[in-house]
């Protein structure tokens, strides 16, 4: 059974892969990527736009973590690795440049205004 799952995991990865990135142009492959790029920027900042303050921290907080857990779980499956533990992973790396973020963003600030 697991051979037979990580089989259907690898085909289904592969099914997701479309074409042959080789043959593509690199204008293609830079707007696609700026597509991506521009979903991905706009994904925790939507909320804001449409709701209050408050209930759009948390509503994008929780859609940021669960997409960050399946963009987790597609490297998981991807690379041939335990999904839980890359699903983990990244959201711990996207934890750690948050908070990075907001430290250095209060070392500026408290610098500035102080």
């Amino acid at each position: 059974m697991e051979g037979e799952s990580k089989s259907l995991c690898h085909e289904t990865a592969f099914d997701l892969h479309i074409g042959d990135s080789a043959g593509q142009s690199p204008w293609v492959q830079s707007i696609w990527m700026f597509v991506a790029d521009l979903f991905a920027a706009f994904v925790p900042v939507l909320p804001f736009a449409f709701l209050p303050l408050g209930s759009a921290r948390m509503i994008s907080l929780v859609v940021t973590a669960v997409l960050l857990l399946v963009l987790g779980v597609g490297r998981g499956i991807i690379g041939n690795k335990n999904v839980v533990v890359t699903a983990l992973e990244t959201l711990a790396i996207a934890a750690a440049a948050g908070a990075a973020g907001l430290l250095v963003g209060s070392l500026i600030t408290g610098r500035i205004s102080g």
